[in-house]
C-alpha cells in the first residue's frame, strides 16, 4: 500500500524538458493511446471528465513484447514519443479483468526503456485512464454509462445530407448552456445513420451507435440508449429513419441517450447554404428572413453562373432543380420548383447579368429572384385567443411573448403572414 501511494505521488512531480509539456497528470487536457492496437500512432481517447479518459473498442491480446502492449501520451502527432508518457511502473504489466483489473499510472520519460501495460486475451475492452487517482483499469462490462465530453459530433449515413462519407458528416450544434447536449434539425431521407466524434478520421475514429438497431418515424423516439466505440464497424448497430421528414435529433452525452422529434413531412430548416459557381464552390450561409425563407444577394452576377442549396455545409444531397441548368431570370418573382430528392448533379443557372437577391422559400419549395417582401401589414389581429400559432420578429427570430402594437411574422400551420398585435 505504501508503494502505491508513493508511486501516485511520483506521478505529480514536475517534469523537466519542453516548456509546453504538462508538468503533472492533473494538467493534462487531452490523452492519446499508443501501442500495438494503434500501430504505435496516437489515437485520441474519449474524455469523460476533467481528468478521466477512456478507450472502448477492440484490443488484440499478446505477450506484451510483440503485441498486446500499450501506454498513453498527452501529445498527438509527431510529439507522441518525444515528450513525457503516461505509462506503467514496470514494463509488461499485465491488465486482466479477472485477476488484475487496475494498475498504477506513472508519468515521465520512461528512463531505462519502455514501460507498457499489456492485455493477454483479445476482445472488446473498456480501458479507463484516471489521471486524478493515477490509476488505469480495464473491463469488458460496458453497462456503466460514462459521459462523453467532445467539441464536435457529425451525423453520417443514408438518411443524412452527406451520406456514408465520414468527411461529409453533418455537424451537430452544441447547446450554449450545456456542453453535453447536441442537436440536429434537418430533413432526413429514409435510411440508416450513426454519429462520429470527428470528421477527419474516416472509419477509425470514435463512433456513437444505438445499443441495438432502432427504427423510428413520425412517432419519434425517446431516450434511446447509445454507446461509443472505436471504429465504425464495432457493434455496428444503427438508427433507421422509416418515414422521411424533418426531425429534431437530440443527443444527451451525459446520459448517453438519443431522442428524435418528428416535426413535419415538409422541409423545415434553420440554416441554408448556397454553393456553386456563384460562390466559387464554397458554402455561403444565407440569411433567414422569416421562418423557412432564406435570401442572399449577389452583385454583378454573370449569366450562366450555377448554384444550388444545402441544409448543411457539406457535399451530398442538396436542394436542386428538376432539370439541369434551369435558368433563373433576374425578375422571376414566381419562382422555380425545388426538389429534395434529386440525386443528379443538377443546378440552377443565372439567366442574365445583374444583381440578384436569390430567395429560397421552403414553405412553397420555390427559388426566386428579387422577390422583395411586402412591407405592408396584411392583418391586424387581437392578442390572445385559442389560435395555435408561432410569432417571429422581422429578423426571423422566434418570439415567445409578442407585445401589443409590434409587427411580427405569424405562422399558423403552413400559413405565414405579417401582422400587428392589438
Amino acid at each position: 500500500m505504501k508503494k502505491i501511494c508513493w508511486l501516485a505521488a511520483v506521478a505529480t512531480l514536475s517534469i523537466s524538458g519542453s516548456a509546453s509539456a504538462q508538468a503533472t497528470l492533473s494538467e493534462i487536457s487531452e490523452l492519446y493511446m499508443v501501442g500495438y492496437q494503434t500501430s504505435w500512432s496516437a489515437f485520441e481517447l474519449i474524455k469523460t471528465s476533467d481528468h478521466v479518459f477512456f478507450y472502448q473498442g477492440k484490443v488484440e491480446g499478446g505477450d506484451g513484447v510483440s503485441n498486446g502492449s500499450f501506454r498513453a501520451s498527452p501529445f498527438g502527432g509527431d510529439a507522441v514519443f518525444s515528450r513525457p508518457q503516461v505509462h506503467a511502473v514496470e514494463d509488461k504489466t499485465l491488465l486482466s479483468p479477472a485477476t488484475s483489473p487496475t494498475a498504477v499510472i506513472n508519468y515521465g520519460n520512461m528512463e531505462g526503456g519502455d514501460k507498457n501495460w499489456y492485455i493477454s486475451e483479445s476482445g472488446n475492452y473498456r480501458i479507463v485512464f484516471d489521471l486524478e487517482n493515477a490509476r488505469v483499469s480495464i473491463s469488458q462490462d460496458f453497462s456503466k454509462v460514462l459521459p462523453v465530453i467532445t467539441p464536435s459530433i457529425y451525423a453520417v449515413g443514408d438518411a443524412t445530407v452527406g451520406g456514408w462519407t465520414p468527411a461529409f458528416g453533418t455537424p451537430l450544434t452544441v447547446d450554449e448552456t450545456d456542453p453535453y447536449i447536441f442537436t440536429y434539425q434537418t430533413y432526413m431521407k429514409g435510411g440508416a445513420f450513426k454519429f462520429s466524434l470527428r470528421n477527419d478520421k474516416e472509419w477509425d475514429g470514435n463512433w456513437i451507435h444505438p445499443v441495438q438497431n432502432t427504427a423510428f418515424g413520425a412517432d419519434g423516439l425517446k431516450k434511446c440508449a447509445m454507446e461509443v466505440f472505436r471504429g465504425a464497424d464495432l457493434n455496428d448497430n444503427q438508427w433507421t429513419v422509416s418515414e422521411a421528414g424533418t426531425y429534431k435529433i437530440t443527443l444527451d452525452l451525459r446520459n448517453m441517450e438519443m431522442s428524435a422529434e418528428y416535426l413535419s413531412d415538409k422541409v423545415i430548416a434553420n440554416h441554408l447554404y448556397l454553393v456553386g459557381d456563384l460562390t466559387n464552390w464554397s458554402f455561403q450561409p444565407m440569411e433567414q428572413v422569416s421562418p423557412n425563407v432564406f435570401e442572399a444577394t449577389f452583385d454583378n452576377c454573370e449569366s450562366g453562373k450555377r448554384f444550388r442549396a444545402s441544409m448543411a455545409p457539406v457535399w451530398g444531397t442538396h436542394l436542386r432543380p428538376e432539370v439541369d441548368n434551369t435558368e433563373l431570370a433576374i425578375d422571376n418573382k414566381d419562382g422555380l420548383d425545388i426538389k429534395t430528392d434529386q440525386n443528379e448533379d443538377y443546378n440552377w443557372a443565372i439567366k442574365e447579368p445583374g444583381t440578384y437577391k436569390i430567395r429560397f422559400d421552403l414553405n412553397k419549395m420555390k427559388v426566386s429572384a428579387n422577390n422583395e417582401p411586402t412591407t405592408s401589414i396584411t392583418e391586424i389581429i387581437q392578442d390572445g385567443g385559442d389560435v395555435t400559432c408561432e410569432y417571429f420578429n422581422l429578423q426571423g427570430i422566434r418570439v415567445m411573448n409578442p407585445v401589443a402594437g409590434e409587427v411580427y411574422i405569424q405562422r399558423t400551420g403552413t400559413t405565414v403572414r405579417k401582422v400587428i398585435i392589438r
